[in-house]
């Protein structure tokens, strides 16, 4: 065990007061939470805030991967107690802080995505085949569930991807199921329930989850059972709170290609609904078999001497170091 310091940028849309410098708690771990104002605009408007990290890990190379853990599960305490976003960006420095150390390890970060340099793709096609389904007169639910379809892409987690593409999915089947009532079946052999007594059998409109089933069923050929059962598994897990590994091991597949193949259920599905015309400009549709948001994460590991009476060296006094990613072709 070691004790180590790691800063991190978070995105807020509050600020220290000018007159307050920093602000700190200590978690009933042992942890301090230090949150200074991050960096100014040219109106020097603060744009960001620094989470700074403090107490021990298991070691140095994994402390900041335990320290960003613990700082969003506190990120969502805090928007709950004060009703105000609170966004990890990204982690900046990973730093030795034994008291009094005279040569410290340093470890600096940058993060950029995983769609970086960007694919130079986006040409006049597509923006031609996004105003004609835009001049299209579809149904309501539809363009919201386009609307969550895209905030799938904004997020950055697999788990909150999943169910911004799961809810765009219920959205559809929501609105897409029979509105004529059903029988309802036995959990176990599927037989229509009947009253023992009159014989009345029991009636129901269908659920989404078997709407959900439907439009899985005309998207796959092979084994669509399969498909739509580990989805719905993917989503009540998720909603009980289970690990993303305990996710995996039950349904049998990553959760990458879980998101994946639900962004492929929800596009095709709401492809089949739109009515498109078959005269007028030949549409373009992309196609994106990883839609999966990730991270790069480079980092510069050094040593650096600290020969001053204090038992942590001044910010101004640790290192810094710039990065710049270049294409080689």
């Amino acid at each position: 065990m070691g004790i180590f310091r790691c800063d991190f940028l978070v995105d807020s849309d509050v600020c220290l007061p000018e007159n307050l410098e920093e602000i700190s708690t200590e978690l009933q771990s042992g942890h301090q939470i230090l949150i200074r104002n991050g960096d100014f605009d040219e109106g020097n408007n603060v744009k960001n805030l620094v989470f700074i990290i403090i107490g021990e890990a298991e070691a140095f190379d994994v402390a900041h991967i335990i320290f960003r853990d613990i700082l969003i599960k506190y990120l969502d305490v805090l928007t709950f107690v004060t009703q105000t976003s609170f966004k990890h960006q990204k982690v900046l420095r990973l730093i030795d802080w034994s008291p009094r150390e005279r040569t410290r390890n340093i470890k600096i970060f940058e993060t950029y995505s995983n769609n970086y340099p960007k694919e130079p793709r986006f040409v006049q096609d597509f923006l031609s085949t996004a105003t004609e389904v835009d001049d299209i007169d579809m149904p309501q639910y539809l363009r919201l569930s386009m609307k969550y379809f895209r905030s799938g892409f904004l997020e950055s987690s697999r788990s909150e991807q999943f169910m911004r593409f799961w809810l765009a999915l219920e959205i559809i089947a929501e609105n897409t199921k029979p509105t004529e009532q059903t029988e309802i079946p036995c959990v176990k052999c599927g037989s229509a329930l009947t009253c023992t007594h009159c014989g009345h059998k029991s009636l129901r409109r269908p659920m989404a989850t078997e709407a959900i089933k439907f439009l899985i069923s005309n998207l796959f050929s092979d084994n669509p059972k399969e498909v739509a059962d580990r989805q719905i598994n993917a989503r009540n897990s998720i909603m009980h709170g289970r690990s993303i590994k305990s996710i995996e091991k039950k349904c049998e597949i990553s959760i990458d290609n879980l998101v994946n193949e639900l962004a492929f259920i929800v596009h095709s599905s709401i492809m089949s609904i739109i009515p498109l015309s078959s005269e007028g400009a030949e549409l373009h549709f992309g196609r994106r078999e990883d839609v999966v948001v990730r991270q790069c994460v480079y980092c510069v590991s050094a040593q650096f001497n600290y020969d001053g009476e204090e038992s942590h060296p001044p910010d101004k006094t640790i290192p810094t170091f710039s990065f710049s990613l270049k294409q080689v072709e």
